[in-house]
């Protein structure tokens, strides 16, 4: 754990990225988890409505069809806004994460640059560049 606080730094830097990453998160479940208890309200009124009207032994069901019409377009809207802030969530953090790697990775340039030529002669350039690419 002692090595992951290292990368605190980056996380202060970042830190518009995390909230707006968060924000995006609360949003996504939000829709995710308010969707079934909007539908089940709206189910349940549906039912009430129909029985106090006695539209289920009527022939005209169009007031039934509007409102089962409204219940489907309400389900595939909370739907389609958790898949949109899904997307934000996951743009923004991925975005977050490469900019930490490019930072990272520039950071260790730097320091390879200040090595002295002794170092390079005892290790392998392919671990180095491994180091940078691939450990990173």
């Amino acid at each position: 754990m002692k090595s992951l606080f290292y990368l605190n730094k980056y996380l202060v830097k970042y830190k518009y990225y995390i909230l707006l990453g968060l924000i995006f998160i609360i949003c996504s479940n939000f829709f995710g988890v308010y969707m079934p208890k909007i539908i089940d309200q709206a189910a349940d009124n549906l039912t009430s409505f129909a029985e106090k009207q006695n539209i289920i032994d009527s022939d005209d069901k169009s007031e039934i069809w509007s409102l089962g019409i409204s219940l489907a377009l309400t389900f595939m809207g909370f739907a389609l806004l958790k898949g949109i802030f899904l997307f934000f969530t996951r743009q923004t953090i991925i975005v977050m994460s490469r900019l930490i790697e490019f930072d990272l990775k520039n950071e260790i340039f730097a320091k390879y640059q200040s090595l002295n030529i002794s170092f390079y002669k005892q290790n392998k350039t392919g671990d180095l560049m491994n180091r940078i690419s691939e450990d990173v």
